[in-house]
């Protein structure tokens, strides 16, 4: 196949040429492919392909377009390819194709999304130059209605909460200002941005949106959404995202994001496509549990058994006496749903009575037995948990114990009287049966309802207490991106980020539908939390530093050698990063200015601790990688030069710095309310990963083993439970294409 003719068809002659910035970490991945005699031929094709379009291209020629489209044949060859390997014989199948598979999903992953986002960057670039030779009404922030603050304290219950929450005096304040500089636009765009996305945070509830979403009109968002977008640079956007897959960093992902909120708040239609391709490959979920149904089972309580005083009318007759009612563990069986989590909470039962019905002048005494079974679904969505109304079948059983009349002295009345007495008590038998079972029955729906709100309830509370209240007032925002259930497990992915920030990029690790409970964890989520402790840009002291994070955090903290003298000024971006790779968890602190008491200050320096991992139990323990020394470098991570940092000095600020990081660390993934909510559950880590950003842990039940838990390092695993196979990727319901995207085939 030859490369595209020359032939452009640019929409913006008139505007500077916008080129594709060079991506270098793909195409250091086709390497790794030119040297495997299968994907030779393949990886040479397409890397010319990839080289021609950043090197011969402009964005809106007509040589891009078939580049992008031949390319896009390449990824879909790369099933081919991977279908060529599993054909193998079992005795060709080695590790080395094990492995050579896992590359090619993970390329074929990376170019995919590459290939999207650049169509995207086509189409909007061709949209904003149509946009711009047509007249652009601009709406002004600056007239915003004074008299909106007096409406909104009319109409708003506990109105000062939710100026608060919607930062509305800051939005107020910033478009006001007379002399509108580059800051001072800036500020008014941030201000808007921050005000849109807690508008429409995932967050809120029908309820909640109800009370101030109405009284903002369509010309104030109109005006809102006006000042928080501008025109993106595309060249500068795709460079960020290139950097982005070389190394994560804080700079790259902050120039994304503002890019990916330009685009998200603009009114153009292409702009909001591009913007959801950025949020479905790089602000993807970065927290991901799966629970199996044996572990979900195991965690349900058991029914106490309770006697219940009987006291009703059947039949005409007073029936009064006890009965005794025995329920079954509740069961949890899944029913599979790719969309929301969907269950069906069974349990069965008996209960057993003994009665006295007084009637006609005759006492009867009853023995009753009746079995039952109740079923209730639930389903569990993005919006809420809807329940089914409970079903209960029953079979009920009664025997006649004993009689007593009023003429039974009597020798032939009392007698007649007996047979009569019995045969209509034969006769009403079955009737009575029925309306035995439809009261087990209701009481048996009514017990399992009150049981499973319960359940649903203290879920509810233990989520917004533990979890939600706690990021939202940090102000991330937790964002359900997919439920699902298999036949086997639960799963939900979320994404811990607030609107200014990035999430997970990278293929999360494999797991198995086998296991009790997997928790995958990326860095992202992390990091976007240290972010919130406002760090970046200021200046602390160690001591200062700890008391800082006990404010935000409400850990304790207490300070090893309160007697050290450093003081450090935090780097604007990337003040505090957590990194897992090949199996380490790398903290780094970037500095602007380090000083050690009155010397001199080592400027624009990182420094890097690296943690091993191992576990016991439900703990994991980080111990400091003593092999791997303590890393210091400079402006972009590059190693400094010996004469600007001598060995004195790496010595000085290394023993300045083991006052901020201890040796190890030790914390337990199962909290305490899972603990005491199931005493006899002996959940124990089985497997642990530290790989491509990503942080995955399975747990399997110690107690079924009945062996002691030994401390286990990574090492120790058997290679190829986790990160050898690539397994599915975080796939979430895909937004609507670009339209290039389209003629692209996706």
């Amino acid at each position: 196949m030859r490369l595209p003719s020359a032939k452009a068809t640019s929409n913006t002659d008139s505007q500077p040429a916008i080129r594709w910035p060079k991506p270098s970490q793909l195409l250091q991945e086709i390497e790794v492919f030119e040297n495997q005699p299968l994907t030779k031929d393949w990886a040479a094709r397409t890397k010319e392909l990839v080289e021609f379009l950043c090197t011969k291209t402009e964005v809106t020629s007509q040589e891009a377009i078939d580049a992008l489209m031949a390319l896009n044949k390449q990824a879909q060859a790369i099933n081919v390819l991977i279908g060529q390997v599993a054909q193998r014989q079992p005795a060709e199948f080695s590790t080395e194709s094990a492995e050579l598979v896992s590359d090619l999903q993970r390329f074929e992953y990376r170019l995919s999304r590459r290939i999207k986002i650049w169509a995207g960057v086509v189409d909007h670039v061709n949209s904003t130059a149509e946009n711009t030779s047509k007249p652009i009404k601009k709406v002004s922030l600056a007239w915003l209605p004074s008299n909106l603050d007096d409406l909104l304290q009319r109409q708003i219950p506990n109105n000062v909460g939710w100026q608060d929450y919607l930062a509305w005096d800051d939005l107020i304040r910033t478009s006001r200002v007379t002399n509108m500089d580059k800051k001072a636009k800036v500020a008014r765009q941030r201000a808007a941005q921050k005000f849109l996305a807690r508008y429409h945070s995932a967050s809120l509830s029908d309820a909640q949106r109800q009370l101030f979403q109405p009284f903002f009109s369509p010309e104030v968002l109109e005006g809102i959404h006006d000042a928080a977008s501008e025109q993106i640079n595309h060249s500068k956007m795709m460079l960020a995202i290139e950097l982005l897959e070389a190394k994560d960093t804080g700079v790259a992902a902050n120039y994304l994001n503002n890019a990916y909120q330009d685009l998200l708040w603009s009114e153009d239609e292409v702009a909001h496509e591009l913007a959801a391709l950025i949020d479905s490959h790089w602000r993807n979920s970065n927290f991901r549990v799966a629970i199996n149904e044996r572990l979900l089972n195991q965690m349900l309580p058991q029914v106490p058994a309770t006697t219940e005083p009987v006291s009703e009318r059947i039949q005409g007759a007073r029936v009064s006496g006890q009965s005794l009612i025995e329920t079954d563990q509740l069961r949890i069986a899944l029913i599979p749903n790719p969309n929301e989590i969907s269950l069906a909470v069974e349990t069965g039962g008996k209960v057993t009575s003994e009665t006295v019905a007084k009637r006609s002048g005759f006492t009867f005494e009853n023995r009753g037995l009746a079995d039952f079974k109740v079923l209730q679904k639930l389903a569990f969505s993005r919006t809420g948990v809807t329940s089914e109304e409970p079903q209960a079948f029953s079979k009920a059983r009664q025997r006649l114990i004993g009689m007593r009349g009023s003429y039974d002295r009597v020798p032939i009345l009392g007698k007649l009287s007996r047979i009569i007495a019995k045969q209509k008590v034969e006769e009403q038998t079955p009737e009575a049966n029925q309306l035995t079972q439809q009261r087990v029955e209701s009481g048996a729906k009514q017990r399992v309802e009150s049981e499973v709100n319960q359940l649903v309830n203290q879920f509810r509370r233990g989520v917004q207490q533990h979890v939600l209240s706690r990021l939202i007032s940090m102000d991330l925002e937790p964002e359900i991106t997919q439920l699902s259930t298999t036949r086997q497990r639960i799963i939900g992915r979320y994404r811990v980020a607030g609107r200014d920030q990035m999430a997970a990029s990278q293929p999360r690790p494999t797991d198995f539908e086998s296991d009790l409970l997997t928790v995958q964890l990326h860095q992202s989520a992390i990091n976007n939390l240290i972010e919130r402790f406002s760090l970046n840009g200021h200046e602390f002291n160690p001591v200062s530093l700890g008391k800082h994070v006990e404010k935000v955090t409400g850990i304790p903290y207490e300070s090893q050698n309160g007697s050290s003298d450093a003081t450090f000024k935090f780097a604007k971006h990337d003040a505090v990063r957590i990194d897992f790779e090949d199996g380490v968890v790398s903290i780094t602190f970037g500095f602007r200015e380090f000083r050690i008491g009155k010397g001199r200050p080592w400027k624009d320096i990182s420094i890097t601790t690296h943690y091993k991992p191992k576990y016991i139990g439900t703990r994991i323990i980080l111990d400091r990688d003593n092999d791997n020394v303590t890393e210091i470098t400079g402006k972009n991570r590059k190693k400094l030069p010996r004469k600007y940092l001598s060995i004195t000095d790496e010595m000085t600020i290394r023993g300045a710095f083991k006052v901020v990081l201890e040796e190890q660390y030790a914390f337990d993934l199962l909290p305490d309310v899972v603990r005491t909510r199931v005493p006899g559950l002996a959940l124990s880590i089985d497997r642990l990963s530290l790989a491509e950003g990503w942080c995955g842990v399975a747990f399997e039940n110690a107690s079924a083993t009945g062996q002691s838990v030994p401390i286990v390092t990574p090492e120790q695993v058997v290679p190829g439970s986790w990160s050898d196979q690539l397994g599915a990727f975080q796939n979430r319901t895909q937004p609507q294409p670009a339209r290039t995207a389209r003629r692209l085939g996706y």
